[in-house]
């Protein structure tokens, strides 16, 4: 049967002589855990490539005996460019289309071509990436190939929301990133174009023995006993914490950004990603959640907030075994929603597949179709082709690795809504629930701790009187404990879910208390933990379970050496209580010297000096202020604010009279009490279904 390869307008084939022999590479990944690159390679006879002596026309020889040369046409394999498709044909029937990459002269006429199918030519250039918050899979695909080469999607896959990151890659690695956390492969149309889809179980298409070349074999390599798949979650707070991306001169030149602009500026790029970026002394042209464009400095800060980013394992076990568990750890869009899915996908696959290796006369089977043959040791099965190795001659004979007792599970994301409960009740599974659901429970949050009184005021006689200190705030209180389950459950089922308290805060007479256990029907937030991080429901961009903020430090009091200070609070200023009055009469009674504020409240005034004839007082110094009782927890599950700490106490003044005359240094200011802390948020229920 006749073979050729059709690159442009010229036809390379066994029947003009031109093909000498092609080999074909095609592979579909079953679970999209990778994304092969198809290869095709071919050595052909090129007769219009060749120099032809134009003195053998009849026309002129140069001076010195040199001939005049020209090329032949403009089709030749020397003026194919990179990219340019080509097309193999088994007579009439279509066995892929390819992209030119490269040629290789290995004689007078003969070319060796090198051409990759599509998802080769993403090798070559990078795509940005970014942070995704429920941009469909579609958008984010059509982003990232760019228009390389074309392709189609199902609908129900490109309507699939993507939460999470992704970082600079290639494009192919990108895409591959995307198709593994939504549980898509890529098919081949009939026109040899990409077409991603969900996988589906179909028919066995048989091969018949006769079309099965004798040997082949089984491997027979211990299957996995588990998988753990890592989901994650990202969220922008005020919180976090700030650093240095870039510092020093930005040697700008003329260059093309990520987003296709043309702009006289640098690239800077990071390796996780970042919000709020800030540039000092220097612009940001341009910039994403990876990178940043800088417009030329010579001295330029580039600053930037690190995400929020909290991991979780979702493991699958079977029994039995030495135990062989795979890993997917740094696959960033797998999330809350589709984290199981993905981790059953792996486990049906890995736990389960045979890899059977067998030749076959290839008819018109093509990676991922299902086939049913008979193995090489006699034995019907059935399963799913991973890849193919061609040989095309008269016959083509094909390589197979085939997966067998291996079904394909469903793509997409399991889990596409979320019932938030905040008061205790009895829940109604909704009827969009597929069988089961995921709950995460989260207790009351933990009350703020005490804040720390303030230092009491200072009375030395004609001494160093520094400024006393501020108290310093309590500790935040824990968030709640998180406790995620994965439960059965059908539309209509009722079970009962009680709401946490959150604990209350620590007062002078009490310690702060832990919140109160969430219930839903035997499980309990009290089987799980706290976490710095929270949990973040990636559906509403919410941090549940945070930690409570620390509390404001008391105000110094004020002394004859030293001011006090101010406390900020609520957008309000509180400052030291004013110095009492002196009293120079006769002797020297100095006022006494204002307390610190607080959170909330001023400071103290200090007392009236006293002085009479024979005798001299400083007045007392002003107390310290006791604040405000520290916020509650305002977030479901958060921690209340620990205590503000209490104002220090004001410095007595000082007292001076003549010899053998009585004096007494003021008495030192009393110190503010440490605040009170907030109390916890109540719990809350989260299920998704």
């Amino acid at each position: 049967m006749n073979n050729k390869l059709i690159c442009g307008k010229r036809e390379f084939s066994t029947e003009n002589d031109g093909l000498v022999d092609a080999r074909i590479y095609v592979s579909d990944s079953l679970v999209a855990d990778e994304l092969g690159v198809d290869t095709l390679t071919a050595n052909v006879v090129d007769q219009s490539a060749q120099t032809r002596l134009l003195a053998a026309e009849g026309m002129p020889v140069a001076a010195g005996g040199m001939l005049l040369i020209a090329k032949g046409d403009n089709h030749s394999i020397a003026d194919y460019a990179y990219g340019a498709p080509v097309y193999a044909y088994h007579g009439d029937g279509l066995l892929g289309k390819f992209y030119f990459k490269n040629g290789v002269r290995t004689g007078s006429v003969f070319y060796e071509l090198s051409c990759v199918s599509g998802v080769g030519l993403l090798l070559d250039s990078d795509h940005y990436g970014g942070m995704y918050t429920g941009a469909t899979a579609g958008t984010v695909i059509a982003d990232i190939i760019g228009g390389i080469v074309p392709y189609t999607i199902a609908p129900d896959a490109a309507a699939t929301p993507l939460f999470g990151w992704l970082p600079i890659g290639t494009r192919r690695d990108n895409l591959r990133a995307v198709l593994f956390a939504i549980g898509a492969v890529l098919e081949k149309d009939t026109a040899g174009e990409i077409n991603i889809v969900y996988p589906a179980e179909t028919d066995a298409a048989p091969i018949a023995d006769d079309d099965i070349y004798a040997g082949g074999s089984v491997d027979l390599a211990t299957p996995a006993t588990g998988v753990d798949v890592t989901e994650h979650s990202y969220l922008s707070l005020a919180s976090d914490g700030t650093e240095t991306l870039y510092d020093g001169e930005v040697a700008a030149d003329t260059i093309v950004t990520p987003g296709g602009k043309t702009v006289f500026g640098a690239l800077v790029t990071f390796s996780a990603p970042y919000h709020d970026l800030h540039a000092e002394n220097g612009n940001i042209l341009e910039s994403g959640v990876n990178y940043a464009v800088l417009g030329q400095s010579p001295a330029c800060v580039l600053t930037g907030r690190a995400y929020t980013h909290t991991t979780r394992i979702v493991s699958r076990r079977q029994s039995g075994g030495t135990p062989n568990v795979l890993s997917a750890k740094e696959a960033y869009l797998v999330n809350t929603l589709c984290s199981e899915a993905v981790a059953d996908r792996l486990m049906n696959y890995y736990a389960n597949a045979r890899l059977i290796s067998h030749d076959i006369v290839m008819h018109t089977e093509d990676p991922g179709d299902r086939v049913a043959f008979t193995d090489p040791f006699g034995d019907a099965a059935e399963g799913y082709i991973r890849e193919m190795d061609i040989v095309v001659s008269g016959i083509l004979k094909a390589a197979c690795t085939i997966a067998a007792n291996y079904m394909p599970t469903p793509g997409g994301n399991y889990y596409e809504h979320v019932l938030i409960i905040t008061a205790s009740q009895t829940v109604t599974i909704p009827a969009e629930c597929k069988g089961k659901i995921r709950a995460v429970l989260i207790s009351g949050g933990h009350g703020g701790y005490l804040g720390s009184p303030g230092e009491t005021g200072t009375s030395e006689l004609h001494e160093l009187n520094p400024a006393t200190a501020g108290g310093e705030p309590g500790e935040p209180g824990e968030g709640g404990r998180v406790f995620v389950v994965t439960m059965a459950a059908q539309p209509g089922q009722q079970l009962a879910a009680v709401i946490g308290t959150g604990g209350a805060g620590a007062t002078q007479t009490t310690e702060a208390q832990a919140g109160g256990a969430t219930t839903f029907g035997s499980y309990s937030s009290a089987d799980g933990f706290p976490s710095e991080d929270g949990y973040i429901d990636v559906l509403n961009g919410t941090a549940y379970a945070i930690p409570g903020e620390q509390g404001i430090a008391g105000g110094h009091g004020d002394s004859s050496d030293s001011e006090g200070t101010n406390v900020v609070w609520n957008g309000a200023t509180y400052t030291p209580g004013a110095k009492g009055t002196d009293d120079t009469e006769d002797q020297f009674g100095e006022g006494g010297y204002g307390g610190g504020p607080a959170a909330g409240v001023n400071g103290g005034n200090g007392a009236d000096g006293r002085a009479g004839n024979r005798s001299a007082t400083g007045g007392k110094g002003g107390t310290g202020a006791t604040p405000v009782k520290a916020p509650n927890g305002a977030i479901n599950g958060q921690g209340g604010w620990g205590g503000h700490g209490g104002g220090g106490g004001g410095a007595g003044g000082e007292a001076r009279a003549d010899d053998y005359m009585d004096e007494h240094q003021g008495a030192s200011g009393d110190p503010g009490a440490g605040g009170e802390g907030g109390d916890g948020a109540p719990g809350i229920l989260l299920i998704y279904y």
